[in-house]
């Protein structure tokens, strides 16, 4: 397993505004290096241009794509 320090790129996944700012910031007062999605369609976008992130965090109920499939697409297309 894979330990979390401040040079760890993390992904947050969150449709509400306010509380994906509200983890993006808490976590950035970390010093991590912190990359946000508003929906898991960016989510994926993102991944396909850079799939360099040690954890994702992610909201379960979201539009078109739920978390849980976000969850079965990233296992599926990026395992590591």
């Amino acid at each position: 397993m894979t330990s979390l320090n401040q040079q760890t790129a993390i992904l947050v996944v969150e449709d509400d505004s306010a509380l994906r700012e509200a983890l993006v910031d808490t976590l950035e007062m970390e010093n991590f290096c912190v990359q946000q999605a508003d929906s898991a369609e960016a989510a994926l976008a993102r991944l396909s241009q850079s799939a360099a992130y040690a954890l994702i965090i992610s909201d379960v109920n979201m539009g078109k794509i739920s978390g849980h499939d976000l969850l079965r697409i990233v296992k599926q297309d990026y395992p590591h």
